[in-house]
């Protein structure tokens, strides 16, 4: 992460301007010095950190969230573990339809939203951790797989208003799309990965083990709303894997995976 500090360009000012009264310093070196403090104002801001509880009913975390990158830290304080299941609503539904939805057929919520990130489950007691750009958008945080009433919470994402934010620097990447996985190379051992969706549907990505049966998957994410991004840690084995992703296209009705949403993954 890039962390800026004011302090230090308040205290180069304060120097430049403490040379100027002096008399120290020719022109040449007070214009080197101010290029060097415009080259310092312009590094991008660490992305925000953004505390998220989970609790029995709900997920509580800030209302408004601007479209940059976000350092999530989800907290369990419930009493059984839980997963994050971003979603963003689709145009013209409202929160209120969607609670409604909900409770009478979960279901029946899919065509509503666009997935839009997950994180893994995090045990009572515990966090988890990941950074996503979430688009612009009414969202909704849900735990679908919850044993009782599911925790649930809404938030907006408005435009970037504030300074630019640096996205982390990730190890390797994984685009996903109609109807595709795009993977540069994908290295072995503990690595941030960036997860994006250059797609207009939402998509899942699960990373399998060709061979392996069912349940060997290496790692599984919603991948973020189409125009958002997503980096989590991933720490693989080298060997043979595949991207694969079952969601069903709207218009056809088949699932994204018979469409070619199945990519061989080799990790070294």
């Amino acid at each position: 992460m890039f962390e800026f500090s004011k302090r230090g360009v308040a205290a180069a000012a304060t120097l430049l301007m403490a040379l100027s009264a002096c008399g120290g310093g020719g022109a040449d070196d007070a214009a080197e010095t101010g290029s060097g403090e415009d080259s310092a104002a312009a590094q991008p801001a660490a992305p925000e950190e953004i505390a998220v509880t989970i609790s029995d009913t709900t997920f509580e975390m800030p209302e408004t969230l601007e479209a940059e990158p976000v350092n999530l830290t989800v907290t369990n304080d419930a009493e059984d573990p839980h997963r994050t299941f971003f979603a963003r609503l689709n145009e013209g539904v409202t929160p209120e339809k969607v609670q409604k939805t909900f409770a009478k057929n979960p279901e029946a919520v899919f065509p509503l939203i666009t997935v839009a990130g997950s994180l893994d489950m995090t045990k009572p007691g515990d966090t988890t951790e990941a950074t996503i750009q979430f688009p612009e958008g009414t969202y909704l945080v849900v735990d679908p797989e919850s044993k009782g009433p599911p925790p649930v919470g809404f938030f907006e994402v408005t435009a970037a208003a504030g300074e630019e934010v640096a996205a982390p620097e990730a190890d390797w990447k994984i685009e996903t799309g109609e109807f595709f996985f795009r993977v540069d190379e994908a290295a072995a051992g503990e690595a941030l990965v960036e997860i994006s969706n250059i797609g207009e549907q939402g998509h899942e990505v699960i990373l399998g083990r060709p061979g392996k049966g069912e349940g060997s998957e290496a790692g599984f994410f919603l991948a973020p709303a189409p125009g958002g991004k997503m980096w989590v840690t991933l720490d693989l084995e080298p060997g043979e894997y595949e991207l694969l992703c079952y969601f069903p296209d709207p218009k056809s009705g088949k699932p994204h995976i018979k469409l070619g949403m199945k990519q061989p993954l080799t990790v070294e």
